[in-house]
């Protein structure tokens, strides 16, 4: 007695749609990891940047025993976000050569290697690609600094850290708002009756860095891909 086995076998267009579908699906998943890898990444970059950057402040105000009028005055939605506690006038920012040292002093602190301020794109510390905003449209007015550890701060001439940017990855690429290039300020977080200081009486007892205020808010490129408010939040970098 003889049985008969049916035999089974997958078409060759059954076996093309498989290995298509496994092959757009392995693609969805490693772009979705990559990206997630990136995303860590460029986190992890910004709360480096941040860190290097509080102490480099917190020094440099040390150093020099007093605070330059190189600061913004935070706005209500800051002021509710951490918590401030400020009433009272205080100068505002000067925008003299006192923030030019400032800003001098301060990348020293954060372990600046090479300067240019003349033209930053065309003395090499910045490449000629680089995005253009409010506030930085123009490089030849920009003072801009190398760290040891290729990232690159920059800050319209005149303003010092009351407005500046930085590139967390320096050089490399993306080179784009929001990816990894951020704009900070210098804002009052505290104040006193009275500070006195080689230029007067001020009232400012304490700055800290943060995304920009006010006024400077038109640094942040519309459709930049993170704010640098977002940044910290998300990363957990900033600690008053």
């Amino acid at each position: 007695m003889k049985i008969k086995f049916k035999k089974y076998a997958f078409t060759l267009s059954e076996v093309l749609i498989t290995i298509t579908l496994i092959g757009f699906l392995a693609t969805m998943t490693l772009a979705t990891i990559g990206s997630s890898v990136q995303q860590r990444a460029r986190l992890a970059e910004f709360r480096t940047a941040y860190s290097r950057m509080d102490i480099a402040l917190k020094n440099t105000i040390e150093t020099l025993g007093y605070i330059p009028s190189c600061y913004s005055k935070p706005s209500e939605q800051m002021i509710k976000d951490y918590g401030l506690v400020l009433n009272g006038n205080y100068p505002s920012n000067t925008g003299d050569d006192a923030c030019n040292v400032f800003l001098a002093k301060f990348a020293k602190e954060m372990g600046v290697i090479r300067s240019c301020e003349i033209n930053p794109i065309n003395e090499g510390c910045i490449p000629s690609i680089y995005p253009t905003k409010t506030g930085f449209t123009n490089y030849e007015g920009v003072n801009a600094y190398v760290l040891e550890n290729g990232m690159v701060i920059f800050a319209t001439r005149g303003r010092g850290i009351g407005l500046f940017a930085v590139d967390i990855n320096g050089r490399k690429g993306p080179n784009k708002w929001g990816l990894d290039i951020f704009p900070f300020s210098t804002v009052v977080t505290e104040i006193s009756s009275v500070l006195k200081t080689p230029q007067g009486s001020f009232m400012v007892q304490n700055v800290s860095i943060l995304q920009p205020t006010g006024t400077d808010e038109d640094v942040t490129p519309s459709g930049q891909v993170k704010s640098t408010a977002q940044m910290m939040k998300e990363s957990a970098a900033f600690e008053l």
